[in-house]
């Protein structure tokens, strides 16, 4: 694993062998076009991984780690109260006193035969994972649930292989680690917009009236999850062809609803195409068409949208009620990453803004404006505290960023501990309320020099002379220092344009591309900002672009509306996503070896369970293993399989020791008829069926490899 792709990549490591997850995640990335690969840590080495500084999960602190745990794999053989209580802890000091700090994602595994002491050690991580900035911890019987996984254990393959659980929980868990690196790859969303009739409520309002309409499970468990998207920060917009007045008269009637009118902004409740309105509300809401989702129920509407702002992820909810609400479950967008004060505030700070705009358009001037607004300007070192919004800000800023670098908390921290580097964040408030903390400075003192690598404000704070300021504070610290210049690195971007102005009006020349624009400190000092007699116009430029396919936000992935969709409703149980993996066949390599068909019976019944388990069609009868890709980790799966339906007990090293398909087959053979151990009469009886069946199936399995 080199530094060059630890961004792309995605690790994963396990007290148990975990190699199935490779196949579901390799799905999930080839679905969204994800330019990854999974990495596996080696097997029965996790202590050596999480001590060792140079091992795999330490090389790949910028990767998106995932370590999943099963206490009975690492307590002591006394399996004691005590026992459990020290693999928790030291678990803990590995991963939660690792230096730098580096995401990752701790998935607890739930046992066979589950122990009051495994509960006990599950508790005792999550208190000191409540006390850290950089590890989630996850329940795997939550992806179970989720994925309606009702029997997860595999004793056979926990024995043979140390694969305690089934190809449908591993399914479960694959999916849950995908989930969390969707929410990672791509634009952070601001606003649901979201129909009424048929999605938000059953039934149409302008035909069934307010008492008309129905609440069933499906939509009362939409209305409750974009309320907790509220709660988190997040805004929504009811778009809905129909009249307001209906509107605001069924939600003030209708007390079951669990959404009410005051959660949503800007409704957009009126007869006009679809797109326009979600235009509008990016432009209201001053945010990036990619930053906007939109849910309907009508598959024309979803068109309409997709074509005119395909930026937008534009995704049909199902009409069902139980549809519906595995749509809800299975939706990523409305999963929710660590949330910050300015996320919980955002929607206030919204409602402070539309104060803003009455008293600027009351306002004698714009300069008047500025004036009156009483702004306070406060700058603070960032920390531990305010980390995480700082990371935040590089991720989001795009209009005001002088190069667009994004930046997670672990590379922030790495970066303060150059002690001659800065992280300076700044809080605006005015007389209406409270903007949050919206700029970032990052500077670097070198002998004579300030090199500013971060200089970032939110577009909310921007044209009101913050900017102005930021740039004083650091030509005040650089004549502090004895520095006679700044220089600022500049990234030319497709959504920067603003800040390349403020950068070439301080500097006071032209910018072509990329580089370094220098600043001396006496420019700095006296650059004042002076607010116009009109409020100057919005550049083009910076404004949210509609119609671009690709998100500008560098760093992000933008991912496909259609194929959202078709996991939030065609992917809704471990059974789903495995049907999914194995309707992909891969077709016969060209191999040295010329295709023969298996002979009728046995032959063809293992040929079956080949092809099922590798993914390969068609299979001939003297085609090797390894040839067609298998791998230990499908021998298991080969060997559980012959067991269960054919009822051929094999040793897995006489597994391996059978290379080809006919090989195999003539192994069982042999192995039933002279087997003399307890149970062989039952096996050779079974075998007898199944050749039996396996003549009615000939016919059938030809005219599908044909």
């Amino acid at each position: 694993m080199t530094e060059k792709n630890l961004s792309d990549t995605i690790f994963v490591a396990a007290t148990f062998t975990v190699d199935p997850i490779v196949e579901v995640l390799d799905y999930y990335a080839s679905m969204f076009s994800w330019p990854v690969h999974v990495a596996l840590g080696p097997y029965a080495q996790l202590h050596q991984l999480l001590t060792i500084p140079a091992s795999e999960y330490h090389r790949a602190a910028g990767a998106d780690r995932n370590l999943f745990i099963r206490w009975s794999d690492i307590v002591d053989a006394s399996g004691s109260a005590d026992a459990y209580d020290k693999a928790a802890q030291d678990l803990a000091d590995h991963i939660f006193n690792f230096s730098d700090k580096g995401p990752v994602a701790v998935y607890l595994c739930p046992q066979r035969i589950e122990r009051e002491f495994a509960l006990r050690a599950n508790n005792l991580f999550l208190e000191h994972a409540a006390k850290s900035g950089h590890v989630v911890v996850f329940a795997c019987e939550t992806a179970f649930e989720l994925y309606d996984v009702n029997s997860p254990f595999d004793a056979r393959a926990d024995h043979t292989a140390h694969v305690p659980y089934t190809m449908e929980a591993f399914a479960a868990m694959g999916s849950a680690v995908a989930r969390r690196h969707f929410s990672k790859r791509t634009p952070p969303r601001k606003l649901f917009a979201v129909d009424g009739d048929n999605t938000l409520w059953r039934g149409v309002l302008g035909e069934a009236g307010v008492d008309g309409v129905e609440a069933d499970q499906g939509a009362m468990a939409l209305q409750k999850e974009l309320k907790r998207q509220v709660q988190s920060g997040r805004m929504v917009s009811i778009v809905s062809k129909n009249r307001e007045r209906d509107v605001e008269a069924l939600f003030e009637h209708r007390e079951d609803f669990p959404l009410c009118l005051s959660d949503t902004m800007k409704n957009k409740i009126n007869w006009r195409p679809k797109s326009e309105n979600i235009q509008a509300l990016a432009g209201e809401f001053n945010i990036g068409a990619d930053a906007i989702v939109f849910i309907d129920d009508n598959p024309l509407e979803i068109a309409e949208v997709r074509s005119a702002c395909p930026g937008t992820t534009s995704v049909q909810i199902p009409e069902g009620a139980a549809e519906k609400l595995a749509f809800v479950n299975n939706f990523w967008p409305f999963d929710i990453a660590k949330t910050t004060s300015e996320d919980q505030r955002r929607a206030q700070m919204y409602r402070d803004d539309a104060k803003r705009g009455g008293a600027e358009k009351c306002a004698a001037s714009y300069a008047k404006f500025i004036e009156e607004l009483e702004l306070s300007i406060e700058f603070f070192p960032v920390d531990e505290s305010t980390i995480t919004r700082a990371s935040q800000l590089t991720k989001r800023t795009n209009q005001f960023n002088i190069n667009l670098n994004r930046m997670d908390e672990r590379e922030l921290r790495l970066g303060l501990r150059n002690p001659h580097s800065y992280l300076t964040g700044v809080r605006v408030a005015d007389r209406f309320g409270d903007y949050g903390f919206v700029g970032l400075i990052g500077s670097t003192q070198e002998s004579d020099r300030i090199t500013v690598d971060f200089f970032m404000l939110s577009c909310r704070a921007l044209g009101r002379g913050v900017e102005h300021k930021m740039l004083a504070h650091i030509a005040n610290g650089a004549l502090e220092s004895g520095a006679r210049k700044i220089e600022f690195s500049y990234a030319d971007g497709p959504r920067n344009e603003p800040a390349k102005k403020f950068l070439q009006e301080a500097a006071q020349s032209s910018i072509e591309g990329s580089g370094v624009v220098v600043i001396p400190i006496e420019r700095a000092t006296s650059f004042k900002f002076e607010p116009a007699e009109a409020k100057p116009p919005v550049d083009a430029s910076s404004a949210p672009t509609h119609s671009a396919k690709k998100s500008a936000r560098t760093g992000f992935i933008d991912s496909d509306s259609a194929s959202i969709e078709f996991v939030a409703t065609r992917l809704t149980t471990a059974q789903d996503v495995l049907r999914a993996i194995n309707a992909n066949f891969r077709k016969r390599p060209d191999l040295t070896t010329p295709f023969v068909s298996p002979a009728t019976g046995l032959e063809t019944q293992i040929a079956d369970i080949w092809e099922r388990i590798l993914n390969v069609s068609p299979i001939g009868a003297n085609d090797a293993f390894h040839d067609l890709g298998g791998k230990s980790i499908h021998l298991v799966r080969i060997h559980a399989a012959l067991a269960d339906e054919l009822g051929v007990e094999m040793d897995l090293v006489a597994l391996f020791e059978s290379g080809t398909l006919k090989q195999l087959a003539d192994r069982a053979l042999a192995l039933v008829g002279g087997s003399k151990t307890p149970g062989a009469n039952d096996r050779a009886a079974k075998m007898r069926k199944a050749r039996r069946r396996a003549g009615m199936r000939d016919a059938a399995t030809k005219r599908r490899r044909a």
